[in-house]
């Protein structure tokens, strides 16, 4: 019996999945789509730690490897493709149906395929090739709103980027699939999810400024990205080397718990440099805009924060 579980989780996953595009359709009458994005890998992450919490509790003891220093850029790159993908995907189911986003959400496959053998050199059957061709082509046809003057559907677009960048993350995930998978979600989730909270509450303050001008809204994103890094990289630093009294939590609490943080891959000397480099990236892409100080007197802040 235990020899189907695998089977079984295999295909309620897909099963849980098949029902995010309708319900996330539903839910963004009244919810932006960073949030949203955000929501969803929260939960995710969230839902994951409990679970580890649970495991460690019940004793419960396992063989997966923990993720290491040179795993680093595979696991940012993960995290940064789900801050971005889940967004996309959002954007596009505001401007198409539902159905219309599961069936293009395929593309995922042709993507993840094309990126494994353009940067990893997997060889491709021909089958898989067949299918490569179909989804491809099915995508097409799906995304094509106005045939006799090919006008292409602009939510179909976001979908099709939100399958590129999950084709990218899912090459990424391959790197780290020797490590504890459990551990791969957890990052996975609290990170892009809190990533895609920094932006949604970016894009909301613009929107309540009534600013709509494009680049100034990347510029605000890319900022809230660096600063919300540099934040959890000062967090997981002054667990180690805080002041007690200051943090109101006994130092070193979070490898006590057996979580997983950025001291995990670096040195302190390294995270607090990687942490000011994330600054100065944070002040720098908002540079060119007046009245910016105050956002770089925050950045500077939570640099320097102590608790």
């Amino acid at each position: 019996m235990k020899k189907h579980f695998p089977v079984f989780y295999a295909l309620l996953a897909a099963a849980l999945y098949a029902l995010n595009s309708p319900v996330s359709k539903l839910l963004l009458d009244d919810v932006a789509p960073a949030m949203m994005a955000a929501l969803l890998y929260l939960g995710a992450g969230a839902g994951m730690f409990l679970l580890g919490l649970i495991r460690k509790a019940s004793g419960a003891k396992t063989n997966e490897a923990r993720l290491s220093k040179k795993d680093v850029p595979y696991a940012a790159a993960m995290i940064v493709l789900d801050v971005l993908a889940p967004i996309f995907l959002m954007l596009g189911l505001m401007r198409t149906t539902a159905e219309n986003a599961s069936l293009i959400n395929n593309f995922e496959i042709v993507a993840t395929s094309l990126v494994a053998l353009v940067i990893f050199r997997e060889k491709i059957s021909p089958k898989l090739w067949l299918a490569i061709g179909l989804i491809t082509l099915s995508s097409i046809i799906l995304s094509v709103e106005d045939a006799s003057g090919l006008r292409f559907s602009i939510g179909s677009a976001f979908v099709l980027a939100a399958c590129v960048s999950w084709g990218f993350e899912n090459n990424m995930t391959r790197k780290l699939s020797m490590s504890d998978p459990m551990e791969i979600v957890v990052i996975k989730g609290l990170g892009s999810g809190t990533g895609a909270m920094i932006t949604a509450a970016a894009r909301l303050g613009l929107l309540a400024a009534g600013v709509t001008e494009e680049s100034a809204t990347h510029a605000v994103c890319a900022y809230a990205r660096h600063i919300g890094l540099a934040f959890q990289i000062i967090d997981d630093l002054l667990d180690v080397i805080g002041d007690e009294k200051e943090l109101g939590k006994p130092i070193g609490s979070d490898a006590e718990e057996g979580k997983t943080t950025f001291l995990n891959f670096f040195t302190p000397d390294e995270a607090k440099a990687y942490a000011e480099r994330l600054t100065e990236s944070a002040k720098a892409a908002i540079a060119p805009y007046e009245n910016s100080e105050v956002l770089a007197e925050l950045a500077d802040y939570l640099l320097a924060r102590k608790k």
